[in-house]
């Protein structure tokens, strides 16, 4: 999960807070909900 958000915030490379900010949006927003379950499944934390 947490490689998926940085590699989408270095494929939009943003040089100023505002880019910064949409483009962390647009990383959130790329994260499933089974990327997620699966994040959690194999950090062993109970869903």
């Amino acid at each position: 999960m947490g490689s998926k958000i940085k590699q989408t915030l270095r494929r939009h490379g943003p040089r100023t807070e505002g880019e910064l900010l949409r483009a962390a949006q647009r990383a959130l927003n790329s994260v499933s909900m089974a990327d997620c379950k699966g994040f959690f499944f194999n950090a062993q934390y109970a869903i």
